[in-house]
């Protein structure tokens, strides 16, 4: 999973930072730093294989259900994953959805002397790192 993660993770900040120099406010883009990394999985099953393989790995482990699923967030207490990711967060798919497994997103944080660009505020991109992971898959 260790491998699944970080592979999944480095195509992903390839594309981030393409998508960063790409915007006109590049420095507040470059400055983002990651903080966790989602994974979603299709059903409780692959969920908790998931946990199974990782937990070890691990100082702490959340819980949770929300709408109808199992959310699970865990910290690495040693090696982090690629770009400095320590946080994994064990998604399980909602009931009757067909989205796509794997890599579901990136959560970032901005340093708290920057505000957002105003273009940023309204196109949506700093709603959610959603909308980022979608503007950069759509290019």
């Amino acid at each position: 999973m260790i491998d699944k993660l970080n592979q999944a993770i480095e195509m992903y900040q390839a594309g981030w930072q393409g998508f960063a120099k790409s915007r006109v406010q590049v420095a507040f883009f470059e400055d983002q730093r990651p903080t966790a990394a989602a994974w979603k999985m299709a059903d409780a099953a692959e969920l908790h294989q998931c946990f199974d393989e990782l937990r070890d790995l691990c100082d702490q482990v959340h819980f949770g259900w929300v709408n109808e699923r199992w959310l699970i967030t865990m910290h690495l207490k040693s090696a982090p994953l690629a770009w400095d990711i320590s946080v994994i967060k064990l998604m399980q798919r909602r009931p009757g959805s067909s989205d796509a497994v794997g890599l579901d997103h990136i959560d970032f944080i901005a340093p708290t002397t920057q505000r957002p660009p105003m273009s940023c505020m309204l196109s949506g991109v700093c709603g959610g790192t959603r909308n980022v992971t979608a503007s950069i898959a759509n290019g």
